[in-house]
């Protein structure tokens, strides 16, 4: 169901970063508030060199009944030099979220801008 980093060489910049499979610990949906968006805070777990670590990471895509859930295994990317820092590639940040918006916003008033022009054209 989830894409590996290895399969999308251009998702990740972390290349030098080791991929290792964790399991899912806990997924908590946050609705938006005044103050964030609608969000789901993931904590996960996975092994180096036979020790335990844990990883976080919080993701702004919308509420699913599909998304991950306890006892999931996702492929997570650590740092050698430092093994607690993971990085989860398919993530969506709040930043993509804005970045989506604002182009949606854009593209539906540039056709809004074309369909005027065209009309005024046709009325005349």
């Amino acid at each position: 169901m989830y894409e590996t980093p290895a399969s999308h060489p251009k998702k990740h910049h972390k290349a030098s970063w080791i991929p290792t499979v964790a399991t899912v610990y806990s997924v908590v949906w946050f609705e938006a508030s005044r103050n964030n968006y609608a969000h789901y805070d993931v904590t996960f777990s996975y092994r180096v060199n036979g020790e335990l670590e844990t990883g976080h990471f919080t993701d702004y895509t919308s509420e699913a009944d599909s998304y991950l859930k306890r006892g999931d295994e996702i492929e997570v990317l650590y740092n050698p030099a430092n093994p607690c820092k993971t990085y989860y590639p398919y993530v969506h940040t709040a930043t993509k979220r804005r970045l989506i918006a604002c182009g949606l916003g854009f593209a539906l008033g540039a056709v809004a801008l074309i369909l005027s022009l065209l009309h005024g054209k046709s009325g005349r």
